[in-house]
């Protein structure tokens, strides 16, 4: 988390602290995550793990 996005969430969070606005807090948090969050990848490419990647995984931890 970058010294900005870290610095807007306080101000949000002494904000929501003197108002106890939900929804206002909850807004901006939304408007900082559009902001600040990273792009998710749309066209599939993300491999995911598996069970045999896993097993593989902690084989190498234990014998190495």
């Amino acid at each position: 988390m970058g010294r900005a996005l870290h610095a807007k969430l306080k101000t949000a969070n002494e904000t929501w602290k003197s108002s106890k606005e939900d929804a206002t807090l909850v807004e901006e948090v939304v408007s900082l995550s559009e902001q600040f969050g990273k792009q998710k990848a749309e066209d599939g490419t993300v491999k995911r793990l598996n069970q045999t990647d896993l097993e593989l995984i902690c084989f190498e931890y234990v014998s190495g």
